[in-house]
Parts: C-alpha cells; sequence; structure tokens
C-alpha cells in the first residue's frame, strides 16, 4: 500500500523517494485500532495536549527546549514559558523532543503529570501539569 511519496521532502507529481507499508502491516494495526488495542506504535483516543512548540537543544544538553507556549494552555497555565527546557515528565527522562512526545502520547487528556524542567537561567525546577486534550495524531 502506498502512502505517500515525496521530492525533497515535499509531496509532488515526479518522486523521487516513495514509501510504502506492506498490506499485512497496515491489515494488523488496522485490526489493533478496531479491537482497541493501544501500543508503541498505535494511539487510540484523545490526544494529550500540552501546549508547547518544542526544539532540540543546541547545547547538547538532554531534554525538549520550549520555543512557545500555546496562551492559556495547559503549559503556560503551569507557569512554563519560552527558553525552558523540558527535562522529565513523571521523572522519566526526556532526551528529545521525540521522546516527549513518545512520552506524552502514554497519557491521556486530563492526567496531571509532573514536568521536570531547567529554567532559562540554568535553575532545575518541576512543576504540575494537568494535559488538556489536543488534535488527532
Amino acid at each position: 500500500m502506498v502512502t505517500a511519496e515525496s521530492e525533497s521532502f515535499q509531496f509532488g507529481s515526479s518522486s523521487t523517494f516513495g514509501y510504502a507499508i506492506p498490506m499485512a502491516t497496515a491489515s494488523a494495526v488496522a485490526a489493533d485500532i478496531v479491537a482497541g488495542h493501544a501500543s508503541a506504535a498505535v494511539h487510540i483516543g484523545a490526544t494529550p495536549f500540552l501546549g508547547v512548540q518544542v526544539l532540540s537543544s543546541t547545547s547538547g544538553t538532554p531534554g525538549a527546549v520550549i520555543a512557545g507556549v500555546v496562551a492559556g494552555g495547559p503549559a503556560d497555565r503551569a507557569g512554563l514559558t519560552s527558553g525552558d527546557t523540558i527535562t522529565a515528565v513523571d521523572g522519566v527522562a526526556v532526551a528529545s523532543p521525540e521522546s516527549l512526545t513518545a512520552l506524552l502520547l502514554q497519557k491521556a487528556p486530563g492526567t496531571t503529570v509532573r514536568v521536570g524542567y531547567t529554567d532559562q537561567f540554568g535553575r532545575a525546577s518541576a512543576v504540575d501539569v494537568t494535559l488538556g486534550s489536543g488534535p488527532p495524531q
């Protein structure tokens, strides 16, 4: 099953890269979704929402640097700001923006998580954040 094609990572008609999923894999994932079986590869239900845009650290330190905060969102209400670096969620280390996403997708909207972070002045702290409900993944 062809799922997408791209040329230099932009969708177009003359592609140099093609992406496909074997039909057996697609069928197995579809069966898991229908059965309600979530996994690391299958997200079912409402998506948790922290309300931040994050980037990789430019200093080489682990974590997810907050580049922007959604006004009035969960992170904003908890006091997280641009320039803070998220270092943990519920005691589990955050190595990168991708690991932050993976950790959050294991939670449900309405769940309160403990977010460890280092502020822009290098001070380590933690704050409880109640996750909102975000757009589908």
